[in-house]
């Protein structure tokens, strides 16, 4: 089973008395976006190691961290295998000379996924 199927089957089945198949399925593709391949599989590993409890408690944190509210206002941005975070009311101003910087710290910086990004009203990149 590929690491999604099975990560939106352990969500599916831990959170299906409290989320709609539909809410269910964004929380998991906004899991899925946010972390490369390489996440993804040790997420998947760690849960599949875990005791029943431990695996509930995993899967509802993840929840709880990317909230349905939240994951509307923001849009993910994939860059190599790093991952960007940015609101939407942000993405009007987003430039080239941005995603130019944005490549130039994956080529130099250690980053971890995901990388929250902001905007300022000047057009400032924060990367926080």
């Amino acid at each position: 089973m590929k690491s999604e199927d099975f990560l939106y089957s352990k969500l599916q089945e831990v959170c299906k008395d409290k989320y709609s198949a539909a809410d269910i399925e964004t929380v998991c593709s906004f899991l899925i976006a946010t972390q490369n391949e390489g996440e993804l599989i040790k997420l998947v590993d760690i849960i599949k190691q875990s005791s029943v409890e431990e695996q509930q408690e995993l899967i509802h944190e993840c929840v709880r961290l990317f909230s349905l509210t939240y994951i509307k206002t923001v849009e993910v941005l994939s860059i190599k295998d790093k991952r960007f975070i940015l609101p939407k009311t942000n993405t009007g101003k987003f430039t080239q000379k941005h995603k130019d910087i944005l490549y130039d710290l994956v080529e130099h910086e250690t980053l971890e996924n995901p990388v929250y990004l902001s905007i300022t009203d000047t057009g400032i990149l924060i990367v926080g």
